[in-house]
């Protein structure tokens, strides 16, 4: 069925990092507020664009061994397919100068609403990005962009949908039950290193 007004659209980034043998993903959730297009293709050349440019920000500190896979986009509301397209992207940063997989700098998108984060964790990040586990100024001010740029609505660059970035509880059995509106004012990029249980080795992806 063709994408409405006010549908909510899951788009998951899957990647891999070669070098330290890892794979991993990270998922977002946009709602659509001014539809132009509902067609799939649309929708999905829009979002595919959007979210490399987002990536773009953090580029240098990820390694040339950190390879977009996949993007898949489906829509949350319908629970049905949208599109998916073979990754473009490639870190470039030093090959094989990634931490190990489970390394990953938090972003912290947050609602008026309390209690309620939506959390990332990119990477892992290149060893320069970090001083004794905290990110260095330059760093900080790339995952910075790259946080501002994940929380702020967009404009797609083609039929010029709207894509307001949500967080969403699901139902039993997987329907959407809620959903938040993320507030630009209130992202937050973590300064020190986390580590993401779900990429250690032997843990979770591998």
């Amino acid at each position: 069925m063709p994408i409405v007004q006010d549908d909510i659209l899951r788009l998951v980034w899957k990647y891999k990092v070669d070098g330290v043998q890892t794979r991993g993903i990270n998922t977002f959730y946009w709602k659509v507020t001014d539809l132009v297009s509902g067609d799939d293709s649309d929708v999905t050349d829009e979002m595919f664009d959007s979210i490399n440019g987002v990536y773009d920000d953090i580029s240098a500190h990820l390694s040339a061994d950190y390879i977009s896979e996949e993007i898949r986009i489906t829509n949350a509301t319908k629970r049905e397919f949208v599109g998916d397209k073979a990754g473009t992207y490639v870190g470039t940063g030093a090959a094989g100068a990634s931490m190990p997989g489970q390394v990953a700098v938090e972003i912290l998108g947050r609602a008026r609403k309390l209690g309620h984060v939506a959390r990332k964790y990119l990477g892992p990040p290149i060893e320069a990005a970090l001083d004794d586990g905290v990110l260095t100024a330059g760093a900080k001010t790339d995952f910075t962009t790259w946080m501002t740029n994940y929380v702020t609505l967009f404009i797609g660059n083609g039929p010029g949908n709207t894509y307001q970035p949500v967080m969403v509880k699901f139902a039993a059995g997987g329907a959407v039950a809620s959903h938040e509106e993320l507030d630009p004012d209130l992202g937050f990029v973590v300064d020190t290193a986390r580590t993401q249980r779900s990429r250690t080795p032997g843990v979770g992806l591998t």
